[in-house]
């Protein structure tokens, strides 16, 4: 948990808080990149991981831990545009590190029906828009022992 608390001092100084409404969660954040990661060899990714001192393989492990913790729910998915066929081998190595499978970024409605349902009803508009959208990766951190 300290490594946690040593990334989100490092994020704090990235994002604007000065919303009352702005919430960061560290775990969101680091499954969310352990996602990217896997997804992309994008520079700009890389240079995140390295910014915030993330490693890959406790990336990895606490996405696991996350997992098999049955108090936590952690859902994830990738909405992209571009999608027509998803690789078969692409599809079984999401499916297997994170449980998700990309789906063709159709409508705000979608996501936000994808969000309500793995939130149970908690958050049921994350986006109003997809105007301008190519790729959005969504995901949800949700502790069920505060239900």
């Amino acid at each position: 948990m300290l490594t946690l608390n040593k990334h989100a001092q490092k994020v704090t100084k990235f994002i604007d808080f000065t919303s009352k409404s702005t919430c960061y969660s560290p775990f969101s954040l680091m499954h969310a990149l352990s996602i990217l990661v896997k997804c992309s060899s994008d520079a700009s990714i890389k240079e995140l991981v390295s910014k915030l001192e993330f490693d890959e393989q406790d990336m990895h492990k606490f996405s696991d831990s996350m997992k098999k913790d049955s108090s936590v729910t952690l859902a994830a998915n990738i909405f992209d545009s571009h999608i027509e066929i998803i690789a078969k081998n692409f599809e079984a190595t999401m499916l297997k590190l994170f449980e998700l499978v990309p789906e063709k970024l159709v409508s705000a409605a979608q996501v936000n029906s994808w969000c309500a349902e793995h939130t149970k009803n908690k958050i049921k508009e994350i986006v109003e828009s997809i105007d301008g959208t190519v790729l959005g990766p969504r995901n949800a951190f949700l502790n069920q022992e505060e239900e």
